[in-house]
């Protein structure tokens, strides 16, 4: 029986661990640069959410309330607002408006003496407005963050 005596060098243990270790940064490098990645994303998308979706909010209550009568712009309890009136005879309101820092709307018996504070916050935003002229309502809101978003709403009947 022959034995065979085999030498081992010092590179045959240093060699599989300094590759473990490279491996190992270069892991935990890709992870910080998706970590860093997701939370830009994950703000700018908390950003442009805010103003786009209480844009896209009114303009379905708009498009949802289209008779005749139905929708105007006022005031109420301070605020300026988005009136939009229910078409059955029980003579509620939808009213939508920006308090305490948050688009807010109130559904209530017309002249039931509610107030704006209390409305169901929608969207947190530092400013929302509503404009109407010529069978278009112009909203533009302003996000706590200064983003602004405008739209225009065509609605049909007035």
């Amino acid at each position: 029986m022959k034995i065979i005596n085999r030498k081992t060098h010092t590179i045959d243990f240093i060699f599989p661990i300094v590759l473990f270790f490279t491996f190992a940064i270069l892991a935990l490098m890709i992870m910080l640069f998706a970590a860093d990645s997701y939370e830009d994303k994950a703000k700018t998308s908390v950003r442009n959410n805010s103003c786009s979706t209480a844009v896209l909010y009114v303009t379905e209550k708009i498009h949802a309330n289209d008779s005749k009568g139905c929708i105007s712009v006022g005031s109420f309890d301070g605020c300026q607002a988005l009136i939009i009136k229910d078409n059955s005879e029980k003579g509620y309101v939808t009213y939508i408006y920006i308090a305490d820092g948050a688009l807010k709307e109130l559904y209530a018996k017309s002249g039931s003496g509610a107030t704006a504070a209390s409305g169901i916050d929608i969207v947190d935003l530092k400013d929302f407005s509503s404009s109407k002229s010529d069978g278009i309502i112009h909203i533009q809101c302003t996000g706590n963050d200064g983003t602004t978003e405008k739209s225009n709403v065509l609605y049909r009947c007035d």
